[in-house]
């Protein structure tokens, strides 16, 4: 049996390029996310290359 785990970063980093079409409730996970710890300098680099940076500004917030 495979079992496949993301983490917290990776799973909002997704969320965030699947809200680059408009999807409100992507944004709205990744909030709920956020309230959890999480890391920060792996989670910026990551937006930055993604291009998802300005999003994750907004939802940080």
């Amino acid at each position: 049996m495979l079992t496949w785990i993301t983490s917290r970063e990776d799973l909002i980093l997704s969320k965030l390029v699947w809200a680059r079409s408009h999807s409100e409730m992507q944004l709205r996970d990744v909030r709920t996310l956020l309230d959890e710890p999480v890391d920060w300098p792996y989670l910026t680099h990551w937006a930055r290359i993604l291009n998802v940076e300005g999003m994750l500004d907004e939802v940080e917030v």
